[in-house]
């Protein structure tokens, strides 16, 4: 399901670049990382859907998009992962 926009808000896009951060959970203690041991936070799955639908919805006709995915250690969650780029 593509999400709706009021008319004349949504603008289209050539090129269209997507960085999900599926979660802050690490299995590193690095002393340097700036997002701390008390963050274990995770993307929902609906969420990460409606960011994809979003990003597909603002391209222009014959665009392309690039989805990466990022947070601390996005391999954690491969379940999610799999399921995005499903």
């Amino acid at each position: 399901m593509l999400l709706s926009f009021a008319p004349g808000c949504h603008r289209m896009f050539q090129q269209f670049g997507l960085v999900l951060m599926l979660t802050h959970a690490c299995n590193l203690r690095c002393s340097y990382c700036y997002n701390g041991r008390g963050s274990s936070g995770t993307m929902s799955l609906d969420l990460g859907r409606r960011s994809i639908d979003r990003a597909i919805a603002s391209l222009a006709p014959g665009g392309t998009y690039e989805l990466a995915f990022f947070g601390c250690e996005p391999s954690l969650h491969v379940d999610l992962l799999s399921a995005l780029i499903d």
